[in-house]
């Protein structure tokens, strides 16, 4: 059974290799899905900044956008590439691992501890296993296994000291800050619905 570290990117040239940095001799496989979102206008729907010239450096697969994603759903799932029995850890391009995946036992999924560079916290649940049926549907948090949402409630939660995540959001120039705050907004508009419903 192997580990999948599952990352999502587009123009992340000067984030990435600290990211990819974190996972080495932690994960056996490394996805890298690129691409831009429908909502945002682009010359080109793929990364121009050298992010995949990084990946393929320090040996990720590369998964390149045939056209910008419809949302990050879409994109998610395409990051989710194991055979049966593989774990999936997914983390961003703007994130880091500190410390130790979760010890994985077959059965559970678990959540971690994500740390936002300007002190919030949160949980999130970033490590499940391949049964034949996982995938994101809905929103970009809620995974589904086998007919059966992966809720933070229900997680086996890795401590902290052990492992974590820190995410770098919105640390970034201000223009670029500024788009992802509107692609939030965006994106929480159109899965709130979907969020109150299923309590994720």
């Amino acid at each position: 059974m192997a580990i999948v570290a599952c990352v999502i990117a587009f123009n992340e040239g000067k984030l990435l290799p600290a990211c990819l940095d974190s996972l080495e001799m932690k994960v056996d496989r490394v996805v890298v899905v690129d691409g831009a979102f429908a909502q945002y206008e682009h010359t080109v729907p793929s990364s121009t900044d050298g992010t995949q010239v990084i990946a393929e450096c320090y040996g990720a697969e590369w998964v390149d956008a045939p056209r910008a994603w419809a949302d990050e759903v879409e994109k998610r799932n395409a990051s989710l590439i194991g055979n049966p029995g593989d774990w999936y850890f997914v983390i961003d391009a703007d994130e880091r691992l500190q410390g130790e995946l979760p010890v994985a036992e077959p059965g559970r999924y678990y959540a971690m501890m994500i740390n936002t560079w300007n002190g919030a916290q949160s949980w999130g649940v970033r490590m499940f296993q391949e049964t034949g049926d996982v995938r994101y549907e809905g929103a970009h948090s809620a995974v589904w296994q086998d007919g059966k949402l992966l809720d933070v409630k229900g997680a086996r939660r890795w401590p902290p000291a052990y492992g974590n995540i820190l995410h770098l959001k919105y640390a970034r120039p201000v223009d670029y800050a500024r788009r992802m705050r509107a692609y939030v907004q965006w994106r929480n508009e159109r899965e709130r619905d979907y969020k109150k419903r299923h309590r994720v």
